[in-house]
């Protein structure tokens, strides 16, 4: 018998996780135990594993007992033993279909057994577990926040609300376009090139994505309480501001960040982003070394994948690029949203490269795909392999020779076989 030892990360929280191990002969079932205690939930909804690492794939779906999910198999009947879980592997964990709170889970050790040790047990946690429902203004525990989160929380408020404030300075006032103008706006097909954000702007939220980083390297727990206390979901926050600091040519800031970023939240997410930028920024041999080590530590982070094919391609590497998105699209299971994503990127590979057919040919099975899968709840079909037909059985040899209806009995009655046992 072995230990399996797993980590769990909140998304609502990815600077917090716990360290559970248990034994392989407990369940999926015993996994979900063993989370609702680390992270203090109420085990009052459903829950579903998905070991393929994309939400809502039902070809490795495991749940909870009461339910109507088509295809998905019961987590209390999945031992650990019997499923494919290398270290390295990592998986989903959606508890609460409603709030989806979603959990990254990752294998990262196999150990003996220690005598006298009772499992499932936690054995390491960093940051306290955040609250399972958003906490409202008047709650005890809203003036329990730290002042300095307070201020962090009130500093980010204050830069979307500007950000909002530039979004609508430059929208175009209908009122002031004439009929022609209004007319050739809506003709146009294509989005004006979208204009970086002020200096002064990216100045102050760099400054505090470092005030927000530093405070999560000093005291795990920063991005819950963050984001209940703002609103603001810090690590897509932190993605946007990345992405817009890259449109402003300032790569080098939009690295460090991502590096101290990738330290103390979602290493995946922020190694993927800070690759794309270095592809972005020309800089070839570092991004191919990082994205190829994405490749190699998050083989089953599809995001990961998809962005390690990006980088190729906008290198130019398109054989490289062909080879990945190849390898993401076997690895889409029955998500249709998951496979429309790499087919519209694998099919835009193929049509620059001049291979038109073979991007055609890539887009009407995905489509056909797709409407098969309405039937499906949007799904595909499932791509597990069938059973082989089995065989006709083969046909019965007699061992002596048939007997005729007017021959004599072979019991020896001396009677005709039809009017003895052929009766």
């Amino acid at each position: 018998m072995t230990v399996i030892r797993f980590e769990i990360v909140p998304s609502r929280a990815p600077d917090v996780s716990r360290t559970v191990e248990l034994l392989d002969a407990h369940t999926l079932g015993d996994l979900h135990f063993i989370v609702q205690d680390a992270f203090e939930l109420d085990n009052d909804h459903l829950y579903s594993f998905y070991l393929s690492n994309i939400e809502g794939d039902s070809s490795g779906e495991y749940t909870s007992g009461m339910t109507s999910r088509t295809r998905a198999r019961a987590a209390s009947d999945a031992t650990l033993s019997s499923l494919d879980l290398p270290v390295g592997k990592r998986f989903l964990y959606l508890f609460d279909f409603g709030d989806n709170l979603l959990h990254h889970i990752a294998v990262v050790a196999r150990v003996d057994v220690e005598p006298n040790a009772e499992y499932p047990r936690v054995v390491a946690q960093r940051g306290p577990a955040p609250a399972q429902y958003e906490p409202f203004d008047d709650d005890e525990d809203a003036d329990a926040v730290p002042e300095d989160l307070k201020s962090l929380a009130s500093k980010l408020v204050a830069l979307e609300r500007e950000l909002d404030a530039i979004d609508q300075k430059s929208l175009p006032d209908d009122d002031e376009l004439d009929d022609d103008e209004l007319e050739d706006e809506e003709l146009e097909d294509e989005e004006p090139p979208v204009e970086p954000l002020p200096p002064e702007w990216l100045n102050r939220a760099s400054a505090l994505a470092t005030e927000i980083l530093e405070r999560t390297e000093r005291e795990s727990g920063t991005f819950g309480p963050l984001r209940s206390r703002s609103g603001v979901d810090t690590t897509s926050w932190l993605q946007a501001l990345l992405a817009e600091l890259q449109r402003a040519n300032r790569t080098d800031d939009a690295i460090a960040i991502a590096s101290r970023a990738e330290r103390v939240a979602m290493p995946h997410l922020f190694r993927a982003e800070r690759a794309w930028m270095l592809a972005l920024a020309g800089r070839a041999e570092e991004a191919r070394a990082l994205f190829e080590a994405n490749l190699r530590d998050f083989p089953d982070e599809l995001d990961v994948v998809l962005g390690a094919g990006d980088c190729a391609a906008e290198l130019n590497d398109s054989a490289r690029a062909e080879a990945i998105y190849r390898d993401a699209l076997g690895r889409t299971g029955r998500s249709l949203r998951a496979r429309e994503d790499v087919t519209s990127r694998l099919a835009a590979l193929l049509e620059t490269a001049g291979r038109h057919d073979e991007a055609r040919a890539l887009e009407k099975e995905t489509d056909a795909i797709r409407y098969a899968a309405r039937k499906d709840g949007l799904r595909l079909p499932d791509p597990s392999p069938k059973p082989a037909p089995k065989a006709a059985p083969a046909p019965v040899k007699r061992s002596e020779p048939k007997v005729g209806r007017n021959d004599p009995c072979p019991c020896g009655s001396g009677k005709k076989y039809k009017k003895c046992h052929g009766a």
